[in-house]
């Protein structure tokens, strides 16, 4: 809404003030205040410290409750603040004290207005003051235009206006909208670093708590929780969906999304078609079989879940997973549902923080740098690869540097001494592992990848091979926690035939892609009869063909190096080589290659 400022400073505008303006527009620069009614500015023996004036115009109150001077002083500091319900409630007061209090009708018409309540604020503006009904005019014309142009606009406004009712705090902040389906929280004004811009009191998030003191919470909590593959997701799934007409929540529940057809568990065939030949199929597969697993066990518990259609059920989930925050209250962990949160776009690095106040009794979001006016204002959903993103949020990042491939190794009867290796497990899935390759190249990916291409290729008695497990130590142990037993290089042909065979299977991952990076990067540049999910799929297959090739060129330098004849050779190589400075496997170099060029 657009703010009329409340007190006029005396000699410079205050930059950091906080500048109320309607969805989508901008604070107007022009100050005016109530200070100033019919051209005679009154002195403010605070200036700008409303704090002090609040404390000091309390003592006073508490002294005399009927006072309206102070009353509506204190108000217009609480305004001025951005606590708008408690300036109502002053203002409120000095009505009922003297139903003829005009300055209590302006404030009350104010916060009203601050708080998207254009009927009440045109109420008790009483249409005495000229500028206040214009701007009580342009807010209702704003209104019928955006409504018009977008649909859910007025979900919105209704929106913030209910949480206004519960006390929320959010005075720098407003919605703007991009397009019908996509908006964003801009800066009204200046904000500070460490400043909150946020407060949403506990009464109006949904947290686990919530969903288990529910009839069919305590079953699923007391009966199948542990039976469950996401329990908690499940937990605040089936609040929504039994929750789904409570009036108490329809505000929030009217603005959650209807479609979810940017989310890959509902990719239509021919979508998923443009995800030939990568292993995230096989996560859309997986999560799928989770959540049908899961539906299935809801309905055998409770009969009368199988009211809600397993579509509802995905569509609940999916908006669990890509909402939930984790927080503690009162030192206790749990996950919740924080309305007007949710709607913060992520952007690294981050530029909020977001936590449980107990002492404010509300979930709250701090800016972690300044934030000009204007800007939208972002969340950190965490440094994730676009194949989580996708998967978790709909969305993928065309500046991620976070990037990952799933490579599937598995031990079969094509590698020597199979039946000696297969006694090795316990459980035959264990022979089957999954590594993930970053193009960060973290230590644990490589060290766990090489020790289980050592254990399947290494040919010769069997015994050197446990022996070399038992009493080898793991040099990365203080740092990389390991799934699988740490083998240490055999000898330097032996690693090169490791290499060879990971380089193979990079290979092979990388043909069994339809398309080349090129032919990918040209389409995503083209941008012509490109869908916002075929734009996320090249996305997400750019960045696994990212990595297999990084990984190629991985065993191809390292291969190289070890057919050198020295350390010095090698070293020497590598002061000419510039690409050496960049590389991210130097710790490979320095503790496999180096050690076995020496102890040839």
């Amino acid at each position: 809404m657009n703010r009329l400022p409340l007190i006029e400073p005396k000699k410079k505008p205050n930059k950091n003030s906080n500048n109320q303006i309607d969805i989508n527009s901008r604070p107007s620069k022009k100050k005016f205040t109530p200070e100033k009614e019919d051209g005679k500015e009154k002195n403010n023996m605070f200036g700008n410290n409303y704090d002090i004036a609040i404390n000091y115009y309390t003592k006073n109150i508490n002294n005399d409750k009927e006072n309206t001077t102070f009353l509506i002083k204190r108000a217009i500091c609480y305004l001025a603040k951005g606590y708008y319900t408690l300036a109502l409630k002053d203002a409120l007061k000095t009505i009922e004290i003297d139903n003829t209090f005009s300055k209590g009708y302006y404030i009350a018409s104010l916060c009203y207005l601050e708080m998207y309540d254009i009927d009440m604020a045109e109420k008790y503006s009483q249409n005495k003051n000229k500028r206040l009904k214009a701007l009580i005019d342009k807010n209702k014309k704003d209104l019928i235009i955006k409504s018009k142009k977008y649909k859910s606009y007025p979900l919105y406004v209704k929106f913030l206006r209910e949480l206004y009712k519960f006390n929320a705090f959010f005075p720098k902040l407003e919605i703007h909208f991009y397009t019908d389906d996509y908006r964003g929280v801009l800066a009204k004004s200046n904000i500070l670093k460490d400043e909150i811009i946020m407060t949403i009191p506990r009464e109006c998030l949904i947290s686990l708590e919530n969903a288990l003191d529910t009839n069919y919470g305590k079953k699923i909590g007391e009966f199948m929780y542990n039976e469950l593959n996401s329990p908690k997701h499940c937990l605040l799934s089936s609040f929504l969906l039994y929750e789904e007409k409570n009036q108490k929540y329809k505000y929030y529940f009217d603005l959650l999304p209807k479609d979810y057809s940017n989310f890959p568990i509902f990719y239509t065939n021919k979508e998923l078609d443009y995800l030939k030949g990568s292993p995230f199929l096989s996560q859309i597969l997986e999560k799928k079989e989770d959540m049908k697993n899961d539906y299935n066990k809801l309905c055998e518990y409770l009969p009368d879940y199988k009211q809600f259609s397993y579509l509802k059920f995905i569509e609940a989930r999916v908006l669990i997973s890509s909402r939930i925050f984790g927080i503690a209250i009162n030192g206790n962990k749990t996950d919740v549902l924080a309305p007007f949160a949710d709607l913060l776009n992520h952007k690294r690095p981050r530029q909020t923080q977001w936590y449980y106040d107990d002492n404010l009794e509300s979930f709250v979001i701090q800016a972690t740098e300044n934030i000009k006016e204007g800007s939208e204002i972002f969340d950190s959903y965490g440094k994730k690869t676009n194949a989580r993103f996708l998967l978790n949020y709909g969305f993928c990042l065309d500046d991620n540097d976070t990037s990952e491939y799933l490579l599937t190794v598995e031990l079969n009867n094509n590698y020597p001494l199979f039946e000696l290796k297969k006694n090795f497990f316990q459980n035959e899935y264990e022979l089957v592992r999954t590594f993930n390759l970053n193009n960060n190249f973290y230590e644990s990916q490589i060290v766990e990848l090489l020790s289980f291409l050592r254990f399947i290729l290494f040919d010769g008695d069997i015994n050197d091979l446990y022996n070399a497990i038992n009493s080898s130590e793991n040099i990365y142990s203080e740092d990389v926690p390991l799934t699988f037993y740490y083998i240490p290089p055999i000898n330097k042909d032996f690693e090169i035939q490791v290499l060879k065979h990971l380089h193979l299977l990079c290979r092979k991952s990388l043909a069994k892609y339809p398309t080349t990076f090129e032919q990918d990067q040209n389409l995503y540049k083209s941008k012509k009869n490109i869908s916002f999910n075929l734009r996320n799929c090249l996305l997400l297959l750019m960045s696994e063909k990212t990595v297999l090739s990084y990984f190629i060129y991985f065993c191809e330098y390292c291969l190289d190096l070890l057919k050198l004849k020295s350390q010095i050779e090698v070293l020497s190589k590598l002061s000419m080589d510039y690409k050496y400075n960049d590389c991210q496997f130097d710790f490979y170099i320095q503790e496999v290659v180096l050690k076995l060029i020496k102890n040839e």
